[in-house]
């Protein structure tokens, strides 16, 4: 895995990671390791003062390296089925949005900081206020997420019926209603996700996080370290590759049967 950490320049993806090589097993019956990156755009350290992560920064580092995570950690044999970039959309962004609950515990956050001058870790308290907010001051980052999956699923739906992108958006805008953008500005000319592989898949993200949260909800149970569950996690959700449902994974991984989502689509 090779880690691109540091920012390089103003503006881009604020995170990313990609496959370089897939997991197979060769001809000759021996296993071809993966090779995955990890992008991102954190802060450069000073002479003065380390790279410092914001909860943000810290949300979408967890994030991609889960992505990393399905790519190296797979048992699949076949590289058509074993790379993040042929998992199922509802697959991928589902694990990732799972890494990122660890990020809404307190005590992660407890156990990860450390004050980078004197070593100490973040106090109870406000890790729980932090944790509190995450939990609860999340209107903003739902309407922002129904606005982008509203246009996009309308931008596919209504192809052809005479209006402008600008438009799609424009009346998408209103019927959210929380985010008013000022007239004049065009934010769907930088969407990038409909002209990619993304489709009008955007609406999706908000279903992952609710199965992620549902997948969470055991390693609060077990405890977040439980080394058990996390090997539980990963038959469930990654040695196998792209060969099941996100369903029947979650099913198995909760013990309880409870899930239910389509087909991954990305073999």
């Amino acid at each position: 895995m090779f880690i691109d950490p540091y920012r390089r320049m103003a503006g881009g993806e604020i995170g990313a990671a990609s496959g370089l090589r897939n997991h197979r097993m060769t001809a000759e019956g021996r296993p071809q390791r993966p090779i995955a990156v990890l992008r991102s755009q954190l802060p450069r350290p000073t002479a003065t003062q380390p790279c410092l992560l914001d909860h943000l920064q810290l949300r979408v580092l967890l994030h991609e390296f889960g992505h990393c995570l399905q790519h190296l950690l797979t048992a699949a044999p076949y590289r058509a089925i074993s790379g993040m970039g042929q998992l199922g959309h509802d697959t991928t962004e589902f694990f990732g949005q799972v890494l990122e609950q660890f990020c809404f515990t307190a005590s992660f956050l407890v156990w990860l900081s450390g004050h980078f001058q004197t070593g100490d870790p973040l106090p109870d308290d406000m890790a729980t206020q932090m944790s509190r907010f995450a939990h609860t001051q999340t209107s903003q980052e739902t309407a922002s997420i129904l606005l982008t999956g509203l246009v996009d699923f309308e931008l596919h739906r209504t192809y052809g019926d005479g209006r402008t992108p600008h438009e799609v958006f424009t009346h998408a805008n209103s019927e959210i209603g929380h985010l008013q953008w000022p007239d004049g500005t065009r934010p769907i000319n930088s969407f990038e996700q409909p002209m990619g592989s993304y489709g009008a898949k955007m609406y999706s993200y908000k279903w992952f996080g609710v199965l992620a949260r549902q997948a969470f909800e055991r390693f609060e149970r077990d405890g977040l370290f439980n080394p058990e569950t996390g090997k539980a996690f990963r038959d469930a959700f990654i040695t196998e590759g792209d060969t099941g449902t996100l369903s029947s994974a979650l099913a198995l991984f909760r013990g309880d049967g409870v899930g239910c989502v389509g087909h991954s689509t990305g073999a």
